[in-house]
């Protein structure tokens, strides 16, 4: 009867997910067989309640008196033998979830390092990639202020020396319509058209080294105002890069702290609910020894107090 109704008690829940696999045998294996000592223990502990209820009348005999020490005697070695098998398999849980950790901290480590490498290399390369891709920029920009914004503008000087000697040669043709007969003034014209040439001369010989001075620092300054226009768009562009992906990193940093907060409250919910069907089922066997305990004064006489003393209670 009794040890019927203690073979249906729930010792657990079974579809309980182990947090880590082992590669060998799981940690719900290990579990039934603590379970099944557990239930081995209730059940001695019922059949020497049953053998002390049947033999335990005051009218016992040696022989009864010598077979009941021996039930207890075994009852105790069965129980004290249980118990060393439960604390054995207990501490190669212990070892083997350890082992278990330990692999897997490993493994999350190299995991980490591989990732880091290769986020090394990736930056690496989308740098040399962006130097690349500025310096031909920075190419392109250079010639094109080059040929269109500087080498035009000083090309002007050789036109208007060159317009102003047509304008002399083109002067004193005209003057000949005056039919000037003086010596003295057509002297005086060819000295002036003389003048004017060598005038005409000297600026184009003279400015033209100055201007040329002046293009080489104008292209020193267009090749620096270059650099400074490709860099300030790639900085723009790394600026934006930067912007997009913090505001990524935050999104998913919140869908992860959201997740793991779920994650953490369903694993609590479990435990809670675990540690409630726990605390009954132990009321329960305190509830059903209790009530075997207040049954044996009633059918043999005083309670054996130092065999209730060898019984265990879960907890």
């Amino acid at each position: 009867m009794y040890s019927s109704s203690c073979s249906r008690v729930k010792l657990g829940p079974e579809a309980r997910q182990p947090l880590y696999r082992n590669k060998g045998k799981s940690c719900g294996y290990y579990m039934r067989i603590i379970f099944f000592f557990s239930s081995l223990i209730q059940s001695l502990i019922i059949v020497s309640l049953v053998l002390l209820l049947i033999y335990g009348q005051p009218e016992k005999s040696a022989e009864e008196e010598r077979v009941k020490a021996k039930c207890q005697e075994l009852v105790h070695n069965e129980t004290a033998l249980v118990k060393s098998n439960i604390n054995q398999v207990v501490q190669n849980l212990l070892s083997e979830k350890d082992n278990t950790i330990r692999d897997r901290d490993n493994a999350i480590r190299d995991r980490d390092k591989v990732l880091r490498d290769r986020d090394v290399h990736l930056t690496e390369i989308r740098k040399l990639h962006g130097d690349k891709n500025l310096l031909e920029e920075k190419l392109t920009t250079y010639k094109r202020k080059c040929k269109e914004d500087f080498i035009q503008s000083l090309s002007g000087i050789q036109t208007v020396t060159t317009k102003f000697l047509n304008k002399i040669d083109n002067l004193f043709p005209h003057s000949l319509t005056f039919h000037l007969t003086c010596k003295s003034q057509k002297e005086q014209l060819e000295t002036i058209k003389s003048n004017c040439t060598n005038l005409s001369r000297d600026v184009e010989n003279k400015f033209q080294p100055y201007l040329d001075h002046v293009g080489e620092k104008m292209s020193e300054v267009q090749w620096r105002s270059s650099q400074l226009e490709v860099q300030n768009t790639d900085l723009t562009s790394k600026l934006q890069q930067c912007e997009d992906k913090y505001k990524t990193a935050v999104a998913k940093a919140s869908m992860d702290l959201d997740e793991k907060q779920k994650l953490h409250d369903q694993q609590l919910t479990t435990l809670l609910k675990e540690k409630i069907e726990q605390d009954q089922q132990l009321a329960q066997k305190d509830t059903e020894i209790q009530a075997l305990r207040q049954m044996l004064p009633s059918k043999a006489g005083p309670p054996n107090t130092a065999f209730l003393q060898t019984l265990p209670r879960q907890g």
